[in-house]
């Protein structure tokens, strides 16, 4: 198929716009997580998403407003695709463990906090959700004791 000059030069200007569009997006929705406001910045993740799925900064944005936002499930399925990407990324590994936690899924949060110390021993929130995590295993296996 032979493609005319116009035609690469429309594909070029629209992915520039794509890209502008993106990184608007990107900039707004950080900029309303730091203003508290987590659903709007979930909408705008998930505009940036939808022009490109695979940048880890918005999958792990997203999954944090969804998380304040008091929806772990939909925090865990972005922590889990910037994870598929990035498979050492810290602030996914975190964002897992603390989505898990929510849910109940002690384990599997031990887990990815325990993963996230060995990449970032320094990490404080690490340690502090790994410990949160076994305290709350501890409780639930000495609530079973009679």
């Amino acid at each position: 198929m032979v493609m005319m000059m116009g035609e690469e030069d429309g594909r070029t200007d629209k992915a520039l716009k794509d890209k502008r569009r993106f990184c608007q997006f990107k900039e707004e929705a950080a900029n309303l997580m730091k203003s508290s406001k987590y659903d709007n910045a979930f909408q705008y993740y998930t505009k940036a998403m939808q022009l490109n799925a695979s940048d880890v900064a918005v999958l792990t944005g997203r999954s944090m407003a969804a998380l304040k936002m008091k929806r772990p499930k939909q925090s865990l399925e972005d922590a889990d695709a910037a994870l598929v990407v990035d498979p050492d990324n810290p602030e996914a590994l975190y964002l897992r463990g603390e989505a898990l936690f929510a849910i109940g899924d002690l384990e599997m949060a031990l887990v990815s906090f325990e993963r996230g110390r060995q990449l970032r021993p320094e990490a404080e929130k690490f340690r502090i959700g790994a410990q949160k995590t076994a305290a709350a295993i501890r409780s639930c296996a000495n609530s079973g004791k009679q």
